[in-house]
């Protein structure tokens, strides 16, 4: 069998040096061989295997298991994995031959679907419809991946066979321990509690503590082993979330001060790693993890920062949040060379309506790259569905393999291949978005709907492909017609959020009845129509957090039933003074007739981290009895009633209200009524709210309404 294998390497490499340049792809049939090896024989048969698997006639495939001379008009396929090559795969071209050679199995199992599908383009007897389009010509290169590690964590990344076509991680196959989880996996105790002035701190971790090494260790020899033979994984060993770092008399030792933990973090690290040299340890720069070590982390040990404080949507180019991000990066580099990215793609408060990011994502890449960054976790919307998440999972695939991908090919590649009857409507709208998104202002991580429509929503054309794409829809079948579906619903949520933002205008949801407000029958439809599609295609969330769309949904139809009266206080009799001058957003947000929603402080509210201040001229509203105001009570997002709220008259405080703070629990909205007696309405009106002090809370109100 070795002879065998001497010899058929020996006549391949003749092949290569009889044609090295670029074949098509095109051929009778495929001759599969291997380099002998047990990983070579594996891919070998496994490329074999699954072009027969797509393929009506199997005799077009063969397998080369002796020595034997290709058929005429056969192409050969020869494949070896190598772990000493020095770039991550390499392709040589010969007459009417292939080598592909690849340093890992993911790396060739990505190599194969590539190869797969460039066959089923150039061979009509070859299946690839359902593979996601390769992206590599084949040409003779040898290269490495522009990021070893590559998540873009989005729902179809979450499925495991589709990460391995697109050679992409996971966070629940390629980690053992991820994010500040380290105290779930083993027992908090006395051994390794945490300690600040002689006092212990069961809240935190003492990463100098024998007991917490021997937890972890075991921990990982029960679940992982040693890692060897390929198998090595990753593992975030973090402090918990909080500003809490032991100084017991160890870790002051190592070099750890109040509020810093990093030196005993990194001593920890060092010890761990040596005793699984196999897997790989990272440790997140953020919170008590501060300051890099004195000495080079050893070779499997690396660091994950965050890029949340950097802008999302455009360019670095003149982004001063990006040099001091740079610095703080190279600082990080010269000490591991294993330094990843915990990188954002998303807004947080909108999954659902299309939000532009390639291009974004392709420019700050490239930074990235060129800062020797070695790995990106693309923080998205994870195991929930975003709209045209398929688009964006495989083009940001792509892009971690290779920033200098063109995006916009990339993007038309991937409709017309799952999308083949709607491309051309989706690709004029997501890439005219693109672009505005980039040259403009980007997007914001949590971002209202208001914003949307500053930004990146593009009304005008979303409206003509939310109706094309509605007309198309009954044309349409297949796995084509279950995106558009999907997707078609996102759109309508994102109809009836610019339907709200209109309110009483033309075109908005709601109309004045027996003068109390109510949601329009033509819009409960539509809220009807959403909650079945939603229900029946199994999307749960719009949003990150308390985005539960059934909550959503309902808030809508019992709208009617709030007893909204119309508001008579109108935008031109109040001048905003707190915060900023003359706030048109608050002004808008507080007296557009409409409340907001109590389960998403993005919807219908005026947020402020400041107290509030406004002046209120009554003009012909005499008689009015006083005006109520309806604040958010939600604890997560530190929204309560105020403390105080005073009413000021030419110069003198004319009353004064207290609250207390309130359980959401116990009430989401809490109206607070300012009655009016012995104030002279013929005089302007100064009124100031206070938040609380306690816990850094802010406000939010919607309406200021005036009662009768």
């Amino acid at each position: 069998m070795f002879r065998f294998n001497i010899i058929l390497i020996s006549l391949f490499l003749g092949m290569l040096g009889c044609q090295p340049s670029y074949s098509q792809l095109r051929a009778k049939g495929f001759l599969i061989s291997d380099d002998g090896t047990t990983e070579g024989e594996r891919w070998a048969s496994y490329l074999f295997t699954h072009l027969q698997k797509r393929s009506d006639d199997k005799k077009v495939i063969l397998r080369m298991r002796q020595k034997e001379n290709p058929p005429q008009g056969y192409f050969h396929l020869h494949i070896q994995v190598n772990p000493e090559l020095p770039f991550d795969y390499e392709i040589k071209n010969g007459k009417a031959a292939l080598n592909l050679s690849a340093k890992d199995n993911r790396t060739m199992l990505w190599l194969i679907y590539q190869l797969i599908d460039r066959i089923g383009e150039a061979n009509d007897y070859i299946q690839n419809e359902d593979l996601p389009p390769a992206y590599i010509d084949f040409k003779d290169q040898a290269r490495n991946f522009d990021f070893s590690y590559r998540e873009p964590h989005y729902q179809p990344n979450t499925d495991s066979d589709y990460a391995g076509i697109l050679g992409t991680n996971q966070l629940d196959a390629d980690w053992g321990i991820w994010g500040h989880n380290l105290s779930k996996v083993v027992e908090k105790r006395e051994a390794n509690h945490a300690k600040l002035d002689g006092k212990p701190m069961p809240e935190q971790l003492c990463f100098s503590s024998p007991d917490l090494l021997e937890q972890t260790k075991a921990y990982i020899v029960d679940n992982y082993g040693d890692g060897g033979l390929g198998h090595g994984n990753h593992f975030m060993l973090a402090p918990e979330d909080n500003a809490i770092a032991c100084t017991c008399e160890a870790c002051t030792a190592a070099g750890n001060k109040v509020g810093d933990a990093s030196a005993a973090v990194f001593a920890f690290l060092g010890k761990i790693s040596a005793l699984f040299p196999n897997h790989q340890f990272f440790t997140t720069v953020y919170g008590t993890v501060k300051s890099p070590p004195k000495g080079k982390l050893p070779s499997n040990v690396g660091v994950l920062l965050s890029t949340i404080d950097l802008p999302k949507g455009g360019s670095f180019k003149d982004a001063k949040e990006f040099n001091a991000f740079k610095k703080k990066v190279n600082t990080w580099t010269l000490k591991s060379s294993k330094v990843y990215l915990w990188d954002y793609s998303m807004n947080f408060d909108d999954y659902l309506t299309v939000q532009p990011s390639l291009l974004s994502m392709q420019a700050q890449w490239k930074d990235f790259k060129a800062m020797r960054i070695k790995g990106i976790f693309l923080n998205a919307s994870g195991y929930d569905y975003s709209s045209l998440d398929d688009v964006k999972t495989y083009v940001a695939a792509a892009l971690m393999n290779d920033v200098d991908l063109p995006v916009e090919q990339l993007l038309r590649a991937y409709l017309h291949r799952f999308y083949p009857k709607s491309a051309s409507i989706l690709a004029l709208y997501l890439i005219d978005q693109e672009k505005q998104s980039f040259q403009g202002k980007g997007y914001g991580m949590y971002a209202g709907f208001a914003d949307i429509q500053k930004t990146y929503l593009l009304e005008d054309r979303f409206a003509n492909c939310y109706k094309e794409l509605g007309k198309l829809l009954p044309q349409v079948t297949g796995l084509e017609r279950k995106k558009l579906q999907k997707l078609l619903l996102g759109m309508g949520f994102s109809k009836l959020q610019l339907a709200y933002q209109k309110g009483l205008e033309s075109g908005g949801a709601f109309e004045i009845k027996n003068d109390q407000v109510r949601v329009k029958a033509d819009i409960l439809k539509i809220v009807e129509d959403l909650r079945a599609g939603f229900s029946a295609n199994g999307i749960k969330m719009y949003k990150e957090a308390d985005g539960d769309i059934s909550n959503y949904l309902v808030a809508w139809k019992s709208y009617s039933g709030w007893g909204q009266q119309r508001n008579r206080l109108t935008a031109s009799q109040v001048k905003w003074i707190q915060p900023g001058d003359n706030n048109k957003e608050a002004l808008h947000t507080c007296l557009n007739g409409i409340l907001g929603f109590p389960q998403d402080y993005q919807q219908g509210w005026f947020t402020s981290n400041e107290d509030i201040a406004f002046e209120v001229n009554f003009n012909d509203l005499q008689g009015t009895k006083g005006m109520f105001i309806r604040f958010l009570v939600n604890e997560k997002h530190r929204f309560n009633v105020p403390t105080t709220i005073e009413i000021h008259q030419s110069g003198k405080l004319i009353n004064k209200l207290k609250f207390g703070l309130i359980k959401e629990e116990d009430s989401p909205v809490k109206e607070i009524v300012i009655p009016f007696q012995g104030v002279d309405l013929s005089k302007p009106l100064l009124v100031r709210i206070q938040k609380a002090s306690e816990e850094n809370k802010r406000l939010a109100i919607d309406e200021l309404q005036i009662l009768d």
